[in-house]
């Protein structure tokens, strides 16, 4: 198990905002709330090859909860579940690593590409140190955490900005240091937060080691639809396309929360 293991959530996770992007607001400036979130269950549940096999439940994204849950994120300054009220089954260690990649993500002083590069290093230091039933949900969360600090620090962020008529800032350039002052730009900190929190939301934190090794070996053997790890976690493990939907709503919904008025109605 290396950082680069879970790369493909992360991946599916920008995947998910381009089809978003293109999706909603590239056809229709004045898209709302739900638009943003029924792209985002398309794309989980139908268009990527490793979640839509998914046993989740699919409904759940229509309720009230789901809605709440992305407000909460929206709103969010920090990684910290518990104290978001979203997520209060994880352990001792995942609280901790949640903190400090909370550091790294908010840090307004580092580059996107020294932020991502200290993640690595929080990654390596919690597969020497935590256990099986705590690795995975840290590397995948911090999987969506280093592709979305890329995505909305890049070309496939910038879309977004000038599809708004927002400057686009990226992380450590001149000016870019007091976002939340300056209500000409986006707080593209807060875009980033809520992508982690809408995945740690619906993403099992008790996945372990030995029930994604079990099933990938199963089809291995058998030379199944499942022998590879991303449909491994995607479609099987219940609670991963859950996550990977609600980080992708969260993460659009925020963006575009700044400029969109009445977002949730």
């Amino acid at each position: 198990m290396t950082p680069t293991t879970f790369d493909f959530v992360g991946q599916a996770h920008n995947d998910g905002l381009d089809y978003v992007f293109d999706n909603t607001f590239s056809k229709n400036p004045n898209s709302k709330f739900k638009d943003i979130k029924d792209a985002s269950v398309k794309y989980v549940f139908e268009v990527n090859d490793n979640t839509k096999a998914s046993k989740d439940d699919r409904n759940q994204f229509e309720t009230t909860a789901f809605k709440d849950l992305i407000r909460k994120a929206t709103k969010a300054k920090s990684l910290d579940l518990t104290e978001n009220n979203i997520n209060k089954t994880i352990t001792k260690n995942q609280a901790d690593f949640n903190r400090r990649l909370n550091n790294e993500l908010t840090n307004t002083k580092n580059t996107y590409e020294v932020i991502v590069a200290n993640i690595t290093e929080l990654e390596k230091s919690a597969i020497k140190e935590f256990g099986e039933d705590e690795i995975i949900y840290a590397l995948c969360l911090s999987s969506v955490a280093k592709h979305s600090i890329e995505y909305w620090n890049t070309a496939k962020g910038e879309k977004w900005f000038k599809h708004f008529n927002k400057p686009f800032k990226p992380i450590g350039s001149t000016n870019s240091n007091n976002l939340a002052a300056n209500r000409a730009s986006i707080d593209w900190h807060n875009v980033a937060v809520a992508d982690v929190l809408g995945f740690g939301a619906g993403f099992p934190s008790g996945v372990t080691v030995g029930m994604v090794a079990g099933v990938l070996t199963a089809g291995v053997a058998t030379g199944g639809a499942a022998a590879g790890i991303g449909a491994v976690l995607g479609g099987l493990v219940g609670g991963s396309a859950t996550g990977l939907a609600g980080a992708v709503t969260a993460s659009a919904a925020t963006l575009a929360a700044e400029v969109v008025v009445s977002w949730f109605s």
